[in-house]
């Protein structure tokens, strides 16, 4: 080993657009990291939309 700290070599993130009466009109765009059980539970949850 060399003493350094090891980092994770694969990141997730998401772009998440948002909009609502406070932006008029306008939409916000968002970059948001996700941990991967923050992933898989999204993923589980695509199926429960009507």
């Amino acid at each position: 080993m060399s003493g350094r700290p090891s980092f994770v070599t694969a990141l997730l993130f998401s772009v998440v657009a948002r909009q609502g009466p406070a932006l008029a009109g306008r939409t916000l765009l968002t970059c948001e990291f996700v941990s991967h059980e923050d992933r898989k539970a999204l993923d589980s949850q695509e199926g429960d939309a009507p």
